[in-house]
C-alpha cells in the first residue's frame, strides 16, 4: 500500500524464489489462472464494492 494523489495504490508483485529445474518449471505448472490483470481486476472491484469507493488499475 502506497499514497496516491487519488488515494492509496496497493502493488502487486509476484516473485520466484525456486531455483534449478523447479525454477524452469514453475511459469508452466503454477497459479496458471492467476496471472493476468483478470483475477486483480475482480479482486479490486470487490474490494471497491465492499468499502464502497472506486478502484482501478493504472
Amino acid at each position: 500500500m502506497h499514497e496516491h494523489a487519488a488515494g492509496a495504490r496497493v502493488v502487486y508483485r509476484v516473485f520466484t524464489v525456486a531455483t534449478g529445474l523447479g525454477a524452469w518449471l514453475v511459469p508452466f505448472t503454477v497459479a496458471r489462472g492467476h496471472r493476468g490483470p483478470g483475477p486483480l481486476r475482480a479482486l479490486l472491484a470487490e474490494l471497491g464494492e465492499r468499502l464502497g469507493c472506486r478502484t482501478e488499475l493504472l
